[in-house]
């Protein structure tokens, strides 16, 4: 594994295509159980491997991807993403497909129009 640092936020695509596994390894507190991450569908749009820690916001998600509760949990899960490779990227990618920024947008121009 090599930690390369902070990186500008839209350089980030071309990094993670080489990524074996996303990591979204966040501690249980009262914060994380009340979030929902935009990195969890980042992460799935780019249609790598996530291996997380639990919490809630994993609710439609949890089949795609794998949850950790312990150091060695979390490694054998790396492990398990690194040899599953990209037989699965169709899959994460299509389940946020339709969840794109200007998707919210027209969300939420319907919602101001139905007041």
């Amino acid at each position: 594994m090599t930690l390369l640092g902070p990186r500008d936020h839209a350089v980030l695509p071309g990094y993670a295509q080489h990524w074996d596994a996303a990591l979204l390894p966040f501690r249980d507190t009262a914060q994380i159980r009340a979030c929902n991450p935009l990195k969890l569908r980042e992460y799935l749009a780019a249609g790598r491997p996530v291996v997380t820690t639990e919490f809630p916001a994993l609710d439609g998600y949890r089949d795609l991807v794998r949850v950790a509760d312990s150091p060695e949990a979390m490694a054998t899960a790396l492990e398990a993403a690194r040899a599953e490779g990209l037989a699965r990227v169709e899959e994460r990618r299509a389940r946020v497909a339709d969840q794109s920024w200007d998707r919210r947008a027209a969300d939420v121009a319907a919602l101001l129009d139905a007041l």
